[in-house]
């Protein structure tokens, strides 16, 4: 599933640059000296949002527990926020 995830990010992550790239190419076409400007201001937080998801995925997923008992199946998972969910077997 990591790496589902992760190839889901990629899917995501592809067009928003090649669409980035191609903004600033036209800004540079027409203001070469703005080029750094308009640059930063898109990469920086796409960067910043793909990192911090690509940090999230596995740590998410090592997360997740399953617990069997007699009466119900126990699940945990959560990286901040912890959550457990409890299901009865009938």
């Amino acid at each position: 599933m990591v790496k589902l995830y992760n190839y889901y990010l990629l899917i995501v992550i592809t067009p928003i640059v090649v669409g980035g790239f191609i903004a600033i190419w036209l800004v540079y076409r027409f203001n070469p000296a703005l080029t750094y400007i308009p640059a930063a201001i898109f990469f920086i937080p796409v960067a910043a949002i793909a990192g911090f998801v690509s940090y999230w995925i596995p740590r998410y997923y090592r997360s997740i527990s399953y617990q069997l008992t007699r009466d119900e199946v126990i699940f945990e998972h959560g990286v901040w926020w912890k959550m457990k969910h409890t299901v009865p077997y009938t």
